[in-house]
């Protein structure tokens, strides 16, 4: 019975090693459990299972995780005895196994553990500061004077140098006692792109190719809300809609930059959930302003993470699920507008100063392309995640 657990906990390490999200959590006991069909007819849907905590009866208790974009089960396992020996097989099996992968993403440009810088208010105080573990350490008591935000940080080029003397600075406040903000709190510029995913193009449905320019649209920043942040549906419409996008902070600015040096205007990266009220887009000829800017009814987070190499987004996978159920899902590779080309077009009529966001384009499968649309309501819960960068996480709520 032993050699069963060991060879089920050795295939799992093996996939636990392919994703970079999951961290292995030893414990006295056996430190992972075997994986389990969630159906019969899909043999790749796996429940990756770590414990949790060990009980005093004894019993080991697994978190609920997620794979491959499908939501795995909660559940409980029973007590298992291991040898010494065979617990640290399966471990050490562990730790060779992410030392590679860890080894493999570095080279590709993505980090284990990239920096994640956060702005949140606690109490009557706003500051920002870096993740680290369940907390966060407060970067702006240490350098609040000489730079008041994120985006002074960013315009001095300094987001490495804080990662840097941060590390290894205890926590001083715990993330479950803040509260997200978006991360630039008062960005010059939101510039949005629209239509900038193949199918999107065809889900128009009016026999025109792909534009050679990008439509654009602006946003202000009391149109967003931070990552866990409700999601506001305003008593004018119920045609909330959510849009999922990766979202690009200018840290150079310049004026009609060349696509070759393009990305190194790039400072860092972030998400957002782009929600719309559609009906509103609609309320006159060739703008889409009012149905883009109610209060509230988007979303950039929930950090920011440095841009070092072009990797980063070359080609990830950006996804949208609402209530755990997959309804956006692309790569960036197949952007009919580059990121250095939306900065190279962008920057021709605007200049680009540090703290710009950009918010470069959601995939088809928003809620009004369906048959009846499928709005966003109170309750639901909507995630946008993107490799290398997070989970941008909101529920949605009606205007008080």
């Amino acid at each position: 019975m032993v050699r069963n657990h060991v060879r089920w906990s050795r295939q799992l390490a093996e996939r636990l090693a392919e994703h970079r999200e999951f961290e292995i959590v030893t414990a006295p006991m056996l430190s992972l459990f075997s994986f389990r069909h969630l159906s019969e007819g899909d043999p790749d849907a796996h429940t990756i299972a770590l414990v949790n905590a060990i009980n005093d009866d004894g019993r080991i208790y697994l978190t609920q995780t997620r794979v491959d974009g499908r939501v795995a089960i909660r559940f409980q396992a029973g007590q298992f005895d291991m040898t010494q020996e065979d617990a640290e097989g399966v471990r050490g099996h562990c730790r060779g196994r992410r030392r590679a992968r860890r080894t493999t993403r570095k080279n590709e440009g993505f980090p284990m553990t990239p920096p994640r810088f956060v702005t949140f208010s606690a109490g009557n105080r706003r500051g920002y500061g870096l993740v680290s573990g369940n907390g966060l350490i407060d970067l702006s008591t240490r350098y609040g004077s000489t730079f008041p935000t994120l985006r002074e940080v960013i315009e001095a080029g300094a987001l490495t140098r804080l990662a840097d003397e941060a590390a290894g600075l205890p926590a001083d406040i715990s993330l479950d006692d803040i509260r997200y903000e978006i991360p630039i709190p008062a960005p010059e510029k939101i510039i949005c792109v629209g239509v900038n995913f193949p199918d999107r193009n065809e889900e128009y449905k009016d026999g025109q190719v792909a534009p050679s320019n990008p439509s654009l649209f602006i946003r202000f920043p009391r149109s967003f809300t931070g990552h866990s942040q409700p999601l506001i549906r305003p008593p004018e419409s119920a045609q909330l809609d959510y849009e999922g996008e990766i979202v690009i902070v200018i840290g150079k600015g310049g004026r009609r930059i060349p696509e070759a040096t393009a990305l190194d205007h790039v400072a860092a990266l972030s998400l957002s959930n782009e929600g719309t009220i559609r009906d509103w887009v609609r309320h006159a000829k060739f703008n889409v302003t009012q149905g883009k800017n109610f209060d509230r009814t988007g979303s950039i987070g929930p950090w920011l993470v440095p841009f070092t190499d072009e990797a980063q987004l070359a080609d990830i996978k950006l996804e949208t699920r609402v209530n755990g159920e997959v309804r956006q899902q692309d790569r960036t590779s197949r952007m009919i507008f580059s990121f250095r080309k939306i900065i190279n077009y962008v920057s021709t009529f605007t200049t680009l100063v540090p703290g710009d966001v950009i918010v470069t384009g959601t995939p088809t499968g928003a809620g009004a392309r369906f048959d009846p649309p499928i709005w966003l309501k109170p309750g639901d819960i909507v995630e946008v995640e993107a490799q290398g960068i997070g989970t941008l996480i909101n529920p949605v709520a009606d205007e008080a």
